[in-house]
């Protein structure tokens, strides 16, 4: 199965350019956060994915030239934060988003911003609801196509529409994977102004990962070349992405040229990536106080409403950070975490017989309140489940001595959640 879907996103690669949003002919505008080569890695070391050694020498040798494709894509001008030397996330569209059905969100934003002028970062811009045809013309350029969108044509409220720039991050911040969070601005409006953390730090592992993919290939040049690659990378990221001063990883606006104030929990990315050093890891570990609660690592410390903030925590971020935590030798911290998201999981669970999306790491459980954004907390979804059992999987394998039973300490405070 795992195979399968490796292969799934390697079609995608063959014939649309690069792996895809999701499968669906309106996502050719944006990717997802790049994972391909961490997958690609992950078959070829389960022993069970092919019969031989040739058989996984030959899929290899398939799917590399494709990986160096989908890579080749977060490299390009677009997707550069500016004089850096790292990524952004970045969708090639404009105005509102094909898969958005009706106007009703984007009024909300307006209203929303109307409602907190003090927060709006350049988002709103006056228009008419009704546009002339000269006026529509302008607003091609300054927000959105109303003659080619219902969506934006409609995407009107109080004498204000939303600025072609707003679109952008918008669409942005689909490919982040975080929609919708607060912290690259209300609605995380400008996503593409940032070099984020955990983008760089998937593409440092992604640059590992193509070095080693060479060399089992035999082609050294391109192993050297992907070996300066993360060098380079991972030079940029101690440059503008660590903040000695707060002792963690922040995003860095390129466009305003200081780092986002807020902390957020993909601070804990380059641990899984192998990025930090034992200095760096070590003031992080300091940070965990930050994000930690009853039921596990929240996404931030601002209760903004968006799913993608306080209180709320996901079952990939905090997998993330454990694994992280765990191979930088912090086992108690990791394994303290872990128990704390499954014995969510486990509430949840037998609450109602589900498994949630996300949930409530304050409280501990799936009571999941949002308010900017989407609503729902969808059942059975796949990476809940996937992460359970890879955190089971640890606390088990910790299990065996006496030592390790013992309940880890807790951080010295729970974080504040504002």
């Amino acid at each position: 199965l795992a195979r399968d879907m490796v292969d799934n996103f390697l079609f995608q690669v063959q014939y649309y350019g690069g792996v895809l949003n999701a499968n669906r002919t309106y996502y050719l505008t944006r990717s997802q956060p790049p994972f391909l080569g961490e997958m690609i890695r992950a078959v070829l070391d389960e022993p069970t994915s092919f019969r031989n050694k040739s058989e996984a020498d030959a899929w290899l040798a398939h799917a590399y030239p494709l990986a160096l494709r989908d890579y080749a894509t977060w490299t390009r001008a677009q997707h550069r934060a500016g004089d850096t030397g790292l990524a952004r996330y970045f969708d090639y569209g404009t105005g509102p988003v094909l898969e958005m059905r009706d106007a009703d969100y984007l009024r909300g934003v307006i209203e929303w911003l109307l409602a907190h002028r003090d927060e709006d970062r350049g988002y709103l811009l006056k228009a008419s609801e009704r546009p002339d045809s000269a006026e529509a013309e302008r607003l091609k350029t300054t927000s959105c196509d109303i003659d080619a969108s219902k969506v934006c044509a409609d995407a009107w409220a109080k004498g204000h529409r939303l600025s072609a720039d707003y679109y952008l991050g918008d669409r942005s911040m689909r490919e982040s994977g975080f929609d919708v969070n607060f912290h690259f601005g209300p609605f995380a409006g400008s996503t593409h102004h940032y070099a984020p953390v955990d983008l760089n730090s998937l593409l440092y592992r992604y640059e590992l990962n193509l070095q080693q993919f060479a060399l089992r290939l035999g082609k050294t040049a391109d192993a050297q070349r992907f070996e300066q690659a993360a060098a380079a990378r991972k030079a940029a990221i101690d440059k503008f992405l660590w903040n000695a001063e707060a002792g963690m990883y922040t995003d860095y606006d390129f466009i305003a040229r200081k780092p986002a104030t807020d902390p957020y929990i993909t601070t804990f990315y380059p641990l899984w990536a192998g990025a930090a050093s034992p200095q760096q890891a070590q003031a992080l570990r300091g940070k965990l106080a930050l994000f930690e609660h009853k039921g596990g690592l929240a996404m931030s410390r601002n209760a903004s409403g968006a799913q993608w903030d306080a209180p709320f925590g996901w079952a990939p971020t905090n997998w993330l950070a454990v694994a992280g935590l765990d191979a930088y030798g912090f086992h108690d911290d990791a394994r303290r975490i872990a128990g704390k998201f499954t014995a969510t999981v486990d509430r949840s669970l037998a609450d109602d017989g589900t498994i949630r999306e996300k949930y409530n790491m304050v409280s501990g459980n799936a009571d999941v309140k949002i308010s900017a954004g989407y609503s729902d907390n969808v059942i059975g979804f796949g990476w809940t489940n996937g992460v359970y059992l890879k955190l089971r999987h640890l606390l088990d394998a910790t299990s065996g001595d006496e030592a390790s039973k013992k309940v880890p300490a807790e951080p010295e405070a729970e974080a504040e959640i504002r």
